[in-house]
């Protein structure tokens, strides 16, 4: 079993209301807590690392405690993720209608809530639309349908990132509206779609915005994996493999 690299107290989170609260997120490294701390102070924080530093799985949690704080002013969780298969494997178009479609691109999202929430009813209740507005209060988004969108009011993690283009991750970047937070992460050696890093939109952003005002940049390195001692000597004997 993965070890679980975040607590928070299951107790005060499993409630299927929509009162706030409190909802701790404890990393456990100093690459980890520096990304927590970006997150905190900055409006979109940028963050690159290998697999098994907890990239998704503290973006998730940060957006949850944002939402969560009893005085926070965001509504809402977006989640905005490419549709692309892993190293090429391709499984044809899926049956079914959007939801169906959407199936893939969320239960990496459950599976992350998971490890903060253990009453499935009320990650269910996260992830289905509401009777006030009838949209869910975490929404994933495949990167396609982002033209068009603002985000206002809300925290907004972009997950995989490096399987985006300097494009999508330009358009991706004008979409932020008022009070927006933003998080953006992902592997820079582990695109699907570009063999070169340079070309990804992750690197691309990470070179770009290095002295822009109000946004961090962040790297999560080898003695920041926490999913499992074994996954720093395998990637060592994998360096010379691009996209794994």
């Amino acid at each position: 079993m993965a070890r679980r690299i975040i607590k928070a107290s299951s107790s005060k989170i499993v409630k299927k209301t929509k009162q706030r609260h409190e909802f701790n997120v404890k990393p456990q490294t100093d690459g980890q807590r520096a990304y927590v701390q970006s997150i905190e102070t900055n409006v979109v924080t940028l963050c690159s690392g290998f697999a098994g530093t907890g990239k998704t799985l503290l973006a998730i949690g940060m957006a949850m405690k944002l939402y969560q704080d009893k005085e926070s002013k965001f509504s809402k969780i977006f989640v905005v993720r490419p549709a692309i298969e892993a190293c090429g494997e391709q499984i044809g178009y899926l049956p079914g209608g959007l939801s169906d479609k959407m199936r893939p691109l969320i239960q990496p999202i459950v599976d992350n809530l998971r490890f903060f929430i253990q009453d499935e009813g009320y990650i269910s209740s996260l992830l289905e639309p509401t009777s006030s507005n009838g949209a869910p209060i975490i929404e994933v988004i495949p990167m396609g349908y982002l033209r068009g969108r603002t985000f206002n009011n809300c925290v907004v993690v972009f997950d995989e990132a490096q399987n985006s283009s300097p494009q999508q991750m330009k358009l991706f970047l004008t979409r932020i509206g008022k009070n927006c937070k933003v998080i953006i992460e992902g592997d820079v050696t582990q695109s699907d779609r570009f063999r070169d890093r340079k070309l990804n939109g992750l690197f691309d952003a990470i070179k770009r915005l290095e002295d822009c005002p109000n946004v961090g940049i962040v790297a999560l390195e080898a003695q920041d994996i926490q999913r499992s001692p074994i996954i720093g000597p395998i990637l060592e004997r994998y360096e010379d493999v691009d996209g794994v």
